[in-house]
């Protein structure tokens, strides 16, 4: 699971990013890919964030310490490598104007610009019935949010209360082939990943 440092540098950004305390860096939409995120300092822990928008496949420098994005409700996050660059990505499924079925060519165009590696859905599993309750209890559809981290080839969901401002809920997935590009393909193949730990906070 993760370290102490790893779990409070996790919160301080999720409650900054929930204060608005951070101007995101915007870049051009290019056949369906936008970057937008920012890179911060909690300490010495660098923390890369991909911010979601709709439709699109947002991306921003992979940080060497935590890969962060959030707002998951069925999409999907990873890294990628273009042009010799590493990336951690938040690659939106909302829509039918977006990567919606896997096997448009907005994904297909996606692939081919980079090499893609572990991919995985953060609000899967158990994290996805935490984050439906933390909802109900606060009787509010945005009273609780998804966040997806990856460190090193690690992959976690936590789930965020953004009324109380507390995590919920940590997940931590065990990846099948996370180089394999087949993973997540035009073809409909979907990503096959394994829940490791789950833990309540």
């Amino acid at each position: 699971m993760l370290s102490w440092n790893e779990y409070v540098a996790i919160y301080e950004v999720t409650k900054n990013i929930y204060n608005n305390n951070y101007i995101m860096f915007r870049g051009n939409t290019i056949n369906k890919m936008r970057q937008v995120g920012i890179s911060v300092s909690i300490g010495t822990t660098i923390v890369s964030i991909a911010q979601y928008e709709e439709h699109l496949l947002t991306y921003f420098p992979k940080s060497p310490n935590i890969n962060y994005s959030y707002k998951f409700t069925g999409c999907a996050m990873g890294l990628f490598v273009r042009n010799g660059i590493e990336y951690v990505c938040h690659i939106a499924l909302d829509g039918n104007d977006s990567f919606s079925g896997y096997n448009n060519q907005n994904w297909i165009n996606v692939q081919q610009s980079g090499h893609f590696k572990n991919i995985f859905y953060p609000s899967m599993g158990r994290t996805s019935d935490v984050l439906y309750k933390v909802c109900e209890a606060n009787k509010n559809p945005y009273g609780a949010t998804c966040i997806g981290i990856i460190i090193n080839n690690n992959c976690y969901s936590i789930v965020y209360d953004t009324i109380k401002h507390n995590m919920v809920s940590i997940e931590q997935w065990v990846l099948c082939n996370p180089y394999n590009q087949d993973l997540y393909s035009p073809n409909g193949k979907k990503i096959l990943q394994y829940s490791k730990q789950f833990k309540l906070l």
